[in-house]
């Protein structure tokens, strides 16, 4: 490809459609895009406008005088465009006259996941900051003991319908997620089917145990491919739905150590336990923006080749963090 013919239109397009494909937190399941269209460089903000809940009265007929109406209080938010990543790279004359165009094609592609990567990491530090400061950091005592904390973690094992349970002190991963869906259940946030649950890699793998996930035959509604993975691949990690939720598996689920016991599959006995939080939630909880805002190329000065860069922006911004739960997972015995 010579600089002459690159057009930035259609490679910001091929990164940018990497990009959303391989959003997992970013991604449309997990949080709004409402104002993604009212950006259009670093720096930039939008102000989010909401109002309070409105009062609901009983009323009795013929006996009831309405009160006088209610004025709603408003407040504002601003989701500011704080964030930015870029890549840069040279594609020597030598490579591109031997595998041209295609290697010019998948270092696109993976500069569309790399950068998806970056925004989740952040994204997911994001939520659960916001859900560890508002006190929702575990599931309360209404739902006791499903109670977790980075401390002590939930021990999570795969066996569940039609498998022997061998760890009376772990809860199944499909215990989990119903457990999880009556925590938002508490939060007073409606059983919907834009409600989500992302886990990591390993805690999917526990959940594909379970036939109530993958079903039989198909039993469970979810996709069920050759090679026995539930969901596509090419949809932000959603692996399939299970209790209500759509799951989505993540490589950036936010981690931890902590002491572990023999409760746990890693670091027993010792400070080198891992443990996962989990976040759940819907997601009107959390507004998101972005916009691959340049990608060009020249030639470089210093090699023979031509280089090429791009640079992506975004912003995060929780509106309602009670609309999120997280829950301190790790591995059982």
């Amino acid at each position: 490809m010579s600089v002459d013919l690159f057009i930035p239109a259609i490679w910001s397009g091929k990164i940018n459609r990497r990009l959303k494909i391989a959003l997992a937190y970013g991604s449309a399941y997990c949080v709004n895009h409402d104002y993604e269209g009212d950006i259009a460089e670093y720096g930039d903000s939008v102000k989010i406008h909401a109002i309070s809940d409105p009062t609901i009265s009983d009323y009795t007929k013929n006996s009831t005088d309405l009160s006088s109406p209610e004025v709603l209080s408003a407040s504002e938010a601003i989701l500011l465009i704080d964030q930015g990543d870029y890549f840069n790279f040279i594609v020597d004359d030598i490579d591109k006259r031997q595998v041209q165009p295609q290697f010019t094609a998948e270092a696109m592609d993976r500069a569309g996941y790399g950068l998806a990567l970056e925004v989740d990491q952040y994204v997911a530090g994001l939520m659960l900051a916001a859900i560890v400061a508002a006190g929702n950091d575990s599931f309360g005592e209404a739902i006791a003991p499903v109670v977790s904390t980075a401390v002590s973690p939930l021990p999570i094992h795969g066996a569940g319908q039609y498998q022997e349970v061998t760890d009376v002190t772990a809860t199944a991963a499909y215990e989990f997620l119903v457990d999880l869906g009556t925590a938002l259940d508490n939060q007073k946030i409606p059983r919907s089917l834009d409600r989500f649950a992302i886990v990591p890699p390993w805690l999917l793998g526990e959940l594909s145990k379970d036939y109530r996930f993958v079903g039989i035959n198909g039993a469970s509604g979810n996709t069920i491919l050759a090679d026995g993975f539930a969901g596509n691949p090419e949809q932000n990690g959603l692996a399939g739905r299970a209790a209500g939720f759509n799951v989505i598996a993540s490589l950036d689920v936010p981690t931890g150590t902590f002491n572990g016991t023999s409760a746990y599959k890693v670091g027993a006995g010792t400070a080198n336990g891992k443990y996962s939080a989990v976040v759940a939630g819907v997601p009107s909880a959390t507004s998101f923006a972005n916009q691959i805002i340049e990608t060009e190329a020249y030639r470089s000065h210093k090699a023979f080749g031509d280089v090429l860069r791009g640079l992506h922006v975004y912003g995060c911004k929780v509106t309602n963090a009670s609309r999120l739960v997280a829950a301190y997972v790790a591995q059982g015995s």
